[in-house]
């Protein structure tokens, strides 16, 4: 069966490169369920329902080396994966 879904990923607005300055297409190139896509402005979205919360998203994303030269939180990534609320019955 499908492994437990023990988190999702979430886009950080505020430190993603692509939100502010765009052609930043690094979580969507490599996401391996295909669950992240770009929206007509080239800003990722995660589709809930492919995302399996495997992280490899928050690990690769360079928006936290990339901002750092600008003095801003060094570690800030552009997208991390956060505890998925529980389904209500």
């Amino acid at each position: 069966g499908k492994a437990t879904v023990n988190g999702i990923a979430v886009v950080n607005e505020r430190s993603c490169i692509a939100w502010d300055w765009k052609g930043c297409t690094v979580c969507v190139d490599e996401c391996p369920q295909d669950a992240i896509a770009l929206d007509e402005q080239g800003r990722p979205l995660v589709d809930d329902a492919l995302c399996d919360g495997c992280g490899l998203c928050e690990l690769i994303c360079p928006s936290s080396s990339l901002r750092s030269y600008g003095g801003g939180r060094s570690e800030a990534k552009g997208i991390v994966v956060v505890a998925k609320e529980r389904e209500r019955a």
